[in-house]
């Protein structure tokens, strides 16, 4: 970080909190640090709300900044000490700070499934922030692939998340997942992303989305975009579909990249898939940039949901505790394997 753009934090922080907000954040930070769940819950829960506040506070300004949580942390912690407070907020502190907001969650979670338990629309608006934040941090120290990785590197069977430059996720200022899909079973993970890559709409949505994208930001006319989708004769396209594919060809190769988790189970594949879109395009939080390609989509569950997705968007069947602590097995399991590096 140079000292121009250290200072250029501190003065958007300094507009942004008061002397008593780091006053209050110094104050609850202290002898903070993580603990087992059931502890850390008992010990911290009446810091919870002030707590949170810092971590959307600090989640807010990495996305709207487009720097780390660690740059944001420093410029905090300088604060701290223009107040003359000692600066405590290091990476241990953010670090159980996240812990306790998950279990938290987790909580949550567990009292909407007691019968004897109702759930406010708070709740479940935290409920599906915690799902969409969890998947992306369970994700994160998978493999990162692009459309060059060696296809022997990749399992045969499993589920694919692809991730898209310039899109970050609003929790935690790392990359945002803007597809998910599987494969059937008479069809291998390899032979999908190729389909994505190399093939042609007529063999992947994803391109059939990213072409509608393509051809609106071009100034395409409803007819044109009409023609990509359908492929009917009678429309007038100023390019030919051989020529908006190679436009779609560059677009993925040099922006999308993705990783994997292996899932050999066809009906455990479906069943992710589906409720993987679900809590991710539920996030109430995560959301993509105002550049992002598909906000030109044709498709307006594209738009909505910020996911090159169409099916299983907005589904009511998100993740539920248990689901996610299985879904963090097979990620697991996935990194057991040790799979090569592809970025």
């Amino acid at each position: 970080m140079t000292v121009d753009s250290d200072s250029k934090i501190l003065h958007f922080l300094e507009g942004k909190i008061t002397r008593d907000m780091i006053r209050l954040w110094t104050e609850n930070l202290r002898g903070f640090q993580p603990l087992k769940r059931g502890e850390m819950l008992r010990k911290y829960r009446n810091r919870l709300v002030i707590l949170k506040e810092l971590n959307d506070f600090v989640e807010n300004v990495s996305v709207e900044l487009k720097i780390s949580r660690d740059r944001v942390r420093e410029g905090i912690k300088k604060l701290q000490e223009k107040q003359g407070l000692r600066a405590n907020y290091n990476q241990v502190k953010d670090a159980a700070l996240k812990q306790l907001i998950k279990y938290s969650m987790q909580e949550a979670r567990e009292l909407h499934q007691d019968d004897s338990a109702v759930a406010t629309p708070k709740n479940e608006e935290l409920m599906r922030e915690a799902g969409c934040k969890v998947i992306h941090e369970l994700l994160e120290p998978l493999p990162l692939h692009d459309f060059g990785t060696r296809t022997r590197w990749l399992p045969r069977n499993g589920i694919y998340f692809f991730y898209e430059e310039g899109e970050i996720c609003s929790h935690s200022g790392i990359q945002r997942i803007v597809r998910i899909g599987t494969h059937g079973a008479k069809r291998t993970l390899k032979r999908r992303l190729v389909d994505h890559y190399d093939g042609n709409r007529e063999g992947s949505i994803f391109r059939k989305h990213l072409g509608t994208a393509l051809l609106q930001r071009s100034g395409a006319s409803n007819d044109q975009i009409k023609g990509w989708i359908r492929r009917r004769k009678g429309y007038e396209l100023w390019k030919t579909f051989d020529e908006i594919e190679r436009e779609v060809d560059e677009v993925i190769k040099k922006n999308f990249f993705f990783r994997v988790i292996l899932v050999d189970n066809a009906q455990e594949r479906k069943f992710f898939e589906k409720r993987l879109i679900a809590t991710i395009s539920a996030c109430p939080i995560c959301s993509p940039s105002m550049d992002w390609l598909g906000n030109y989509a044709w498709s307006e569950k594209v738009k909505k949901s910020g996911l090159w997705n169409s099916n299983h968007v907005f589904s009511s069947e998100v993740f539920t505790e248990k689901q996610l602590t299985r879904f963090e097995e097979l990620v697991k399991r996935t990194q057991s394997k040790k799979l090569k590096k592809g970025v």
